[in-house]
């Protein structure tokens, strides 16, 4: 994720398409705005930094010298109610004969394994759990939340520019390693993990507890034990390569992602306006994509330039 946060990255993607043009960009000091000079016309994107107001992470467009830059914009990009709402953005998928978890706020239990999730959280925030419907059927605590299906798996976020894909991280659940002789406390101050850090469990005793383990437990060696499963965790490594691994998917994913967008981008749009967004899915063991949410005003990756400014230079005005 750290490779989206560099500005210079992005300023890399967009000079050269600007340059094999011929063209100019500028970059104002003042506010971060950035202006494209091609062929008589001038095409302005609006910077995106993100932010915190009331304790929640947001975005911004105020160059305030506070948050992470996260790209550059169109100055109008609209927000549609499934970004907004993960209850309308099931209702739509299933409408269009997406594959999403189960969701449910009231009668019998769906599933098994399960999460109460809020629906209008964002960035891998107020989510419970996972729990299982066998051992724990706990209470919603308000009409803001609700019961969805938990599927273990990859954390997936795709970047779409309109029905196009431009780039997908595709992340491995953080995990301790096993040595048959450790308990889970012991191998996370070893980094018996698949990430480089003394890993602090303090947020992970639901998914051990899913696992069947606690703090306590020893496991086999070279046993697998999650102790997250968002795409956003405490546990990230610290990377500023390009985490893009779209090319690597396999066919089969690549088919089920671009159809996804492909749906969702002639819903929203009908075709007939520029879009930019993002999909998070969970990419399941037998390679099966479950869309979770969406969102209308996603931090950019600077693989969104090359798709993006063909068409946003062909509107612009002189």
């Amino acid at each position: 994720m750290f490779y989206i946060f560099q500005p210079l990255h992005h300023l890399n993607r967009i000079s050269q398409w600007v340059k094999d043009r011929g063209g100019q960009v500028h970059v104002s000091a003042d506010t971060f705005a950035l202006s494209i000079h091609i062929d008589s016309r001038v095409v302005r994107l609006q910077p995106r930094f993100s932010t915190k107001v009331s304790g929640r992470l947001g975005y911004t467009r105020q160059f305030d010298g506070k948050g992470a830059f996260i790209g550059w914009v169109q100055d109008t990009s609209p927000t549609w109610p499934e970004s907004l709402d993960k209850g309308l953005f099931k209702l739509s998928a299933n409408k269009l004969k997406l594959r999403v978890p189960a969701g449910w706020n009231t009668g019998e239990f769906l599933a098994e394994d399960y999460l109460i999730k809020t629906r209008n959280g964002s960035f891998g925030q107020n989510i419970a759990g996972p729990y299982k419907a066998s051992q724990t059927k706990r209470p919603l605590e308000g009409p803001q939340q609700f019961y969805e299906q938990f599927i273990p798996g990859r954390s997936m976020k795709i970047w779409c520019w309109n029905q196009h894909i431009a780039a997908a991280e595709v992340i491995e659940p953080p995990y301790l390693i096993g040595d048959g002789e450790k308990s889970i406390r012991e191998l996370a101050g070893y980094r018996r993990s698949n990430v480089d850090k003394v890993l602090s469990l303090e947020t992970s005793a639901d998914i051990l507890a899913w696992q069947g383990k606690n703090l306590d437990s020893v496991t086999d060696a070279g046993e697998r034990t999650w102790v997250d499963f968002k795409y956003v965790t405490p546990f990230d490594n610290v990377t500023f390569l390009d985490r893009d691994g779209w090319s690597a998917c396999s066919a089969s994913v690549r088919h089920q992602v671009a159809h996804a967008a492909a749906s969702l981008y002639r819903h929203l749009s009908g075709e007939n306006q520029n879009l930019l967004f993002t999909i998070d899915a969970v990419l399941d063991h037998e390679d099966r994509v479950w869309l979770l949410e969406m969102n209308s005003h996603p931090m950019v990756h600077p693989n969104i330039y090359p798709l993006m400014l063909p068409d946003i230079c062909r509107q612009s005005i002189v």
